[in-house]
């Protein structure tokens, strides 16, 4: 091959592990081809970091699209596959999936990306080895050598997102409750001075450390703590135990996807909450059971099964409201639950016989998902309004929970049910 260009203008921000990986398989296969790249500003920047590439606007990439003799296009909702145009000997490549779910899984994108490789006539390096041989930089190698030797889990946290800019004041507190542990080195990621604490076991790393340097800090660590902007698909794919930290936003965009982890959780910021410093400490003390819980599945390597990792997903990105009998109930019941009594939308049921209250809940809650002892007629009455004000099917399941069966059973009967609408 003489020419390969790379159309990546579609690729999420959030995948640039993965197609730096691909590229480099190739340019390891094919050293004297001539290697082009059509990306957003953005995604250059990152990607001039780690690989030998030349850029072109659209004008050019236009050009070189007729005389290139391989072209690789990252096209969401497409198959993998590979195809020759009809007069012409080019190889089309493209990359994507025709369900957005299989692009949830990082072990779906390293099979998408091993299809293609084995369509260009390369035989890869295992994800894992290849960032494992990476170089380390001068500075990484500094950071490594102080703080890496102490006997203390090491947690590699990413505040990075714009999404987040909201919730400094929690995050704050919540590495001050880290450290008050005196058991935890932190490796904090963040380009705002305002979280940053002067503490000899909390280490703050600039947004500008490069991507190889990134993932060799989470190599080195225990647990990936923070947002769901990328670095988390890495961490998934090293193995390590991922405590991933949502905002409303990234719960509507339905953003927290890219990973297998075995062990897992995630807590979800609410803007309710975080209103004066009361609420913000007793979500910051919720945010670290939850934590610690996590540490404590890691001692003792208790994993998630998939089932249960898809179950926490599924009341992450689909809003579920539970109807209690009364605030007795829901009080013991989350007490027994509270893995994932923070994700639920609760009412009682005196408040959801009204119809005026039961709307503004599910309008005001984006509710996707109703559990709970709910008659027949209060399901076809709201069926019908939700249908017409909003043209959307509401997920159903009307029998009461209860403190003495694992709330697992009705998540499982919810997400069979999502799966096959």
């Amino acid at each position: 091959m003489k020419s390969i260009i790379f159309n990546l203008n579609c690729l999420p921000v959030s995948y640039l592990a993965y197609i730096i990986y691909l590229i480099h398989q190739v340019q390891k296969q094919y050293k004297d081809a001539e290697f082009w790249c059509y990306c957003s500003d953005a995604m250059k920047l990152k990607l001039e970091q780690e690989l030998s590439l030349k850029f072109c606007n659209s004008f050019l990439f236009n050009k070189l699209n007729h005389t290139a003799d391989t072209y690789v296009e990252w096209k969401p909702f497409a198959t993998s596959v590979w195809r020759k145009k009809k007069y012409s000997q080019k190889l089309h490549v493209c990359i994507g999936a025709k369900n957005s779910n299989d692009l949830k899984n990082n072990r779906c994108l390293i099979e998408l990306l091993k299809n293609v490789m084995k369509i260009l006539d390369i035989k890869p390096e295992p994800f894992y080895y290849y960032w494992r041989h990476q170089k380390k930089s001068i500075a990484l190698k500094k950071i490594m050598n102080k703080y890496m030797g102490e006997n203390k889990r090491i947690i590699y946290i990413d505040l990075v997102s714009e999404s987040h800019n909201y919730y400094i004041t929690f995050y704050f507190e919540l590495l001050k409750k880290f450290l008050e542990t005196q058991s935890l080195t932190l490796l904090v990621r963040t380009e705002d001075k305002a979280v940053m604490i002067k503490h000899p076991d909390c280490i703050f790393i600039s947004p500008e450390l490069s991507l190889n340097d990134n993932i060799h800090l989470i190599k080195s660590s225990d647990i990936y703590c923070g947002v769901s902007e990328g670095l988390n698909h890495v961490a998934a794919c090293l193995g390590k135990a991922i405590f991933l930290i949502a905002s409303p936003q990234d719960r509507l965009n339905k953003s927290v996807v890219g990973m297998n982890a075995r062990y897992f959780e995630v807590f979800l910021l609410k803007n309710s909450s975080l209103k004066n410093s009361e609420l913000i400490k007793k979500q910051v003390k919720l945010c670290f059971n939850l934590f610690s819980d996590l540490l404590y599945d890691l001692n003792l390597n208790q994993k998630l099964s998939i089932e249960e990792f898809n179950q926490k997903i599924f009341l992450m990105h689909y809003p579920t409201g539970v109807v209690f009998n009364s605030s007795a109930e829901q009080e013991k019941w989350c007490d027994i639950n509270r893995k994932t009594a923070h994700l639920i939308e609760p009412l009682i049921a005196t408040s959801w016989a009204y119809l005026k209250i039961r709307m503004q809940f599910i309008e005001k809650k984006s509710i996707q998902c109703l559990i709970g002892n709910i008659s027949l007629i209060q399901q076809l009455i709201t069926s019908i309004v939700v249908f017409m004000k909003y043209r959307r099917k509401l997920i159903w399941l009307r029998q009461a929970v209860n403190a003495y069966l694992p709330f697992n059973l009705w998540l499982a009967t919810a997400v069979k049910a999502h799966n096959e609408n």
